[in-house]
């Protein structure tokens, strides 16, 4: 099954440092989170992140600083308060940094992936990037697009019909179609384009890739190697002593090789899996 962005978060945040889930019992309020199935000892989750994930509303999706750990009774103080009281069932993760700085690495690690994976698209089922042709021949593609597989226009009779001869110019993110079929570039109306595209950008806790299984697992698996990288890469510029400079460096240059290894088993190429298909006409 599909992970789902907060999943990805998930792993890399365990992999990078203290990382807790639980269920906040009675005694919680807006400055306190108690659990008492809390076990680390005395103040290890001091300056680490609460991030409320499930239960009051009001405190959803926000995290705050821990203050002060005491495992007696498993008793976190946070600052600044959270905008409600955390109730009894409440649930919550502690991370070593802050929820962003996870999902800037996430970001980072699938624009890093490049076109190893790609997902097969079709302006067809996706009205946010629906292309009408104009008679121009020349015409703006997706963001995401990698590549294009067929194209087909539109005509006055309202029949789809394929364009033979055509081009993709332009790097990525900013690439065009240009079309070389005259006859069918002076024609107006629906376009419809099937494409390869980068997996998109996750954004909420449900997200996912929008590959198949087995495309999910190896760029999933890409994804927690490099963005933990980008983490240590990151913290090598904060470091205070050589020593932690040093570690960061070390431990960023094995997260670097073992996602480069990934991407190499993966064969390079791409991992395709149909989000959709329509009448050809």
């Amino acid at each position: 099954m599909a992970k789902t962005l907060a999943q990805i978060i998930a792993l890399v945040a365990n992999r990078y440092g203290r990382y807790v889930t639980g269920t906040a019992g009675s005694g919680s309020s807006a400055t306190t989170l108690v659990d008492g199935g809390l076990y680390l000892p005395d103040n290890a989750l001091i300056n680490h992140f609460a991030y409320m994930t499930g239960g009051t509303t009001g405190n959803l999706g926000r995290e705050r600083v821990i203050t002060a750990y005491a495992q007696s009774g498993g008793r976190l103080t946070i600052a600044p308060a959270f905008p409600s009281s955390i109730a009894v069932g409440d649930t919550y993760e502690i991370k070593p940094l802050p929820n962003q700085d996870f999902l800037d690495a996430i970001q980072a690690a699938i624009m890093a992936a490049g076109v190893t994976w790609t997902i097969e698209a079709d302006t067809a089922s996706d009205e946010a990037n629906s292309i009408t042709f104009d008679g121009s021949g020349d015409y703006a593609l997706p963001t995401t697009c990698v590549e294009v597989l067929q194209v087909w226009t539109q005509g006055g009779d309202g029949e789809y019909k394929p364009v033979q001869a055509f081009e993709v110019v332009g790097p990525l993110g900013s690439k065009r179609l240009i079309l070389h079929d005259y006859a069918l570039a002076l024609e107006s109306g629906s376009g419809r384009i099937r494409y390869r595209a980068l997996p998109t950008l996750l954004a909420v806790d449900t997200d996912t890739l929008g590959l198949d299984d087995m495309a999910d697992r190896f760029m999933v698996a890409f994804i927690v190697e490099y963005a933990l990288f980008h983490l240590h890469n990151t913290d090598l510029n904060r470091a205070r002593t050589s020593d932690d400079a040093n570690m960061h460096m070390t431990a960023g240059q094995m997260h670097y090789q073992l996602a480069e290894a990934i991407r190499a088993r993966a064969g390079g190429g791409a991992a395709r899996v149909v989000t959709a298909q329509g009448a050809q006409g």
